[in-house]
């Protein structure tokens, strides 16, 4: 028996989000640079104008930078109790990267998420 999947099934979200791929075939980009989306998949054709993903990605991309930086920031004053101005210069940067980072993994998500269950003009277009 063949394990392989057929053509017709979506990817998991998984591989969608952690690979920043099209949710329809799994194989063209999401993303032009930074966090600007592609008018369209570059291999199967799948149209993103239509989408907005809203504040969700925001949202989540704040509680997990808020969820991992706040412990973290406690953890190293309690341990080497540097000074004031090492945490103001170390602590801001290092939060808006990783909020950045974490932004554009939660906005494919999302995306992923709205082509799943055919929200915002994904199910139109198949």
């Amino acid at each position: 028996m063949n394990d392989i999947p057929p053509s017709d099934c979506p990817p998991s979200l998984w591989h969608v989000t952690l690979r920043l791929r099209c949710p329809a075939c799994g194989k063209g980009d999401l993303f032009a640079r930074g966090l600007q989306l592609l008018p369209e998949c570059s291999h199967c054709h799948q149209s993103y104008a239509n989408h907005d993903s809203a504040d969700g990605p925001a949202y989540t991309s704040m509680f997990i930078t808020g969820a991992l930086i706040t412990p973290l920031v406690f953890l190293i004053d309690i341990v080497w109790k540097p000074s004031l101005w090492i945490h103001f210069a170390i602590w801001p940067p290092v939060t808006l990267i990783s909020s950045l980072i974490t932004l554009k993994y939660a906005k494919a998500l999302f995306i992923g998420m709205n082509y799943r269950l055919n929200i915002d003009g994904f199910g139109n277009d198949r």
